[in-house]
């Protein structure tokens, strides 16, 4: 009995002092870093972030992400892989690299996404402030259910990993992100170079559709947007338009962005208005500046599409047989209008209306 007392006593001992021990190395982090323990910290396995019980092709893919994350996460414990790994993305110009570039070879080398092959890639997302000596974070190129993760309601859009080298399951939004110093490293996917750059009818395409006028003195805005499904998981689908000019048979070589619009879940088939500038046209009173010549021959080539801030511009959209657009979401097929408009005509108001695009010129 005093034997079993004594045991009791030293195993109640060793509890105390553990929970000491945590206790005070809580204490001495900052208050700053104590809330983004607690902010960050997921309340489920990152496993079960990765179901979609909508999109059983979806969730196929978010477990090989997951899979894929695991063999990543493998490697990097190695330090002198970890080190070669940021020294290679921090030097590469556009910080990506394929699995295949940095000499991993993952048990399955692609997935399958609406008949369309995807390629694994490491992003550093943070490269430009990252701080080498931090302890590094590695997440998974896919959006979740947040309030699954974190048991509270949240606006953001956030991705699911792990805090290496403790292993700790984590999410992160933009904001988490974007205020780090810790390389945060995204694994994601992209179509082979082949594919997006291949031969024959392109998979997402658009042809012109011509108007009889000739420009004049007038400027063409975007002004709302407008989408009747949803891509993802978060309370707000994030819009966004990518578009490209060709003036007088030249293509403006500069993907132009009008900034993200949030449309909630519950407006669904409603107009979300804003107001960006599309076109100037030169005007002799000087009043809109002299962007484009009078009389040019002006078409607008462009995209509207979920954007996720997760995901590098990979995926391509082919307009008139011959442009490509680069747009950042996770699959190709999540946007919802490709136009093209040549010889951009005179007119006042409402100058062209789709399902998911309004746009008009000064009245």
């Amino acid at each position: 009995m005093k034997t079993l007392k004594k045991i009791s006593f030293l195993l109640l001992l060793l509890a105390v002092i553990t929970s000491c021990t945590k206790e005070e190395k809580f204490a001495t982090q900052s208050l700053d870093d104590q809330k983004a323990n607690l902010k960050n910290s997921s309340l489920v396995p990152v496993v079960d972030l990765m179901e979609n019980d909508d999109d059983p092709e979806d969730e196929a893919v978010n477990m090989q992400l997951y899979e894929w994350g695991l063999e990543v996460r493998d490697r990097m414990s190695n330090s002198q892989f970890y080190s070669s790994m940021l020294n290679a993305l921090m030097n590469d110009n556009d910080h990506v690299m394929t699995f295949t570039e940095l000499d991993i070879i993952p048990a399955t080398a692609t997935v399958e996404y609406d008949n369309v092959t995807y390629y694994p890639h490491v992003w550093l997302y943070n490269a430009d402030t990252v701080d080498g000596e931090l302890d590094p974070y590695l997440c998974l190129g896919t959006d979740i259910d947040v309030e699954e993760a974190l048991a509270v309601y949240q606006d953001d859009e956030y991705i699911a990993g792990w805090k290496l080298f403790d292993m700790e399951d984590i999410v992160l939004c933009l904001n988490d992100v974007e205020s780090m110093q810790n390389p945060v490293f995204i694994i994601g996917f992209a179509e082979a170079e082949d594919e997006y750059f291949g031969i024959g009818e392109p998979r997402r395409s658009a042809t012109a559709h011509p108007n009889e006028q000739n420009p004049g003195y007038k400027r063409f805005w975007a002004k709302a947007f407008r989408i009747d499904h949803r891509y993802d998981h978060s309370s707000k689908s994030e819009v966004r338009m990518d578009y490209h000019f060709e003036i007088d048979g030249k293509f403006e070589n500069l993907t132009v962005k009008v900034p993200v619009q949030e449309i909630h879940k519950d407006d669904l088939n409603g107009w979300e208005y804003f107001s960006h500038p599309l076109i100037y046209f030169e005007d002799p009173n000087g009043a809109y500046g002299d962007d484009i010549p009078f009389n040019s021959e002006v078409n607008l080539l462009g995209i509207v599409y979920e954007h996720d801030w997760w995901c590098l511009s990979k995926k391509t959209v082919t307009i008139n047989g011959q442009y490509k657009l680069y747009y950042r979401t996770k699959y190709a097929s999540h946007f919802y209008q490709i136009f093209v408009f040549t010889d951009i005509s005179v007119g006042n108001g409402e100058f062209f209306t789709s399902s998911s695009l309004k746009i008009y010129q000064d009245e």
